[in-house]
């Protein structure tokens, strides 16, 4: 975005709250809550699945990685990745997929090493997170035609299961987004200064809690993060 059109958009949106006022804050307020709401529960239900999948005693990252790295470069690309699925029976779209791209590649390189697909695939809970960090690979061979054999069947399900979650929620949140930005009486604006209390320009987990707790919704310090 150029400085220009930021200007143009601050400028607008300013005008947008002094023209509505109130109605434009009472439509934040609500497009905030219902924003953190959801992803609360789109979060919980990717949490359950990562905590299932850990569960199976075969499961871990490495043989999990496999499946998309089939030439063993060590990184996997968007393509790999959704082609690796397909070959599952995990069709997803290439919006979803790009998203989780944007979400986990964290050096922005456009690719996922097994570090940061290990890191996407680790649950919340140390209980969990502890088990998945000490299981090794069984170094079994990955079939081509049949990969998710590299695990036992009712892991593959969890597997499979746990893919579709995580890149379904990508997808949800994304689709809240943009029905918030659609609506004319959403501030952006209005909806940071909401939540960010000591107006620091930052927002906490506290922040965002205490704001959740002011109308009526109460979440945890794992739900807020």
């Amino acid at each position: 975005m150029t400085d220009s059109t930021a200007a143009r958009t601050n400028n607008n949106s300013s005008y947008v709250s002094r023209r509505f006022g109130e109605p434009v804050r009472q439509e934040t307020e609500a497009g905030v809550v219902r924003m953190i709401s959801e992803q609360v529960a789109l979060d919980k239900n990717v949490e359950m699945a990562k905590n299932e999948t850990v569960s199976c005693h075969d499961f871990n990252t490495y043989d999990a990685f496999r499946i998309f790295d089939i030439d063993n470069l060590g990184t996997i690309t968007a393509l790999d990745l959704q082609h690796g699925l397909s070959d599952i029976g995990v069709h997803v779209s290439t919006d979803d997929i790009h998203l989780f791209f944007q979400r986990f590649d964290k050096n922005r390189d456009g690719r996922l090493d097994l570090r940061e697909f290990a890191a996407a695939l680790t649950p919340e809970d140390p209980y969990y997170a502890n088990i998945l960090a000490r299981r090794p690979s069984s170094h079994r061979r990955i079939n081509i035609y049949r990969k998710d054999d590299v695990f036992a069947h009712p892991t593959s399900y969890a597997f499979k299961n746990l893919m579709r979650t995580m890149l379904s929620t990508e997808g949800a949140a994304e689709a809240t987004r943009q029905s918030l930005q659609r609506n004319p009486y959403f501030d952006p604006s209005v909806a940071f200064s909401m939540v960010d209390y000591n107006a620091n320009g930052l927002v906490s987990k506290d922040e965002i809690r205490y704001m959740m707790e002011s109308k009526g919704h109460f979440i945890s310090d794992q739900e807020a993060r």
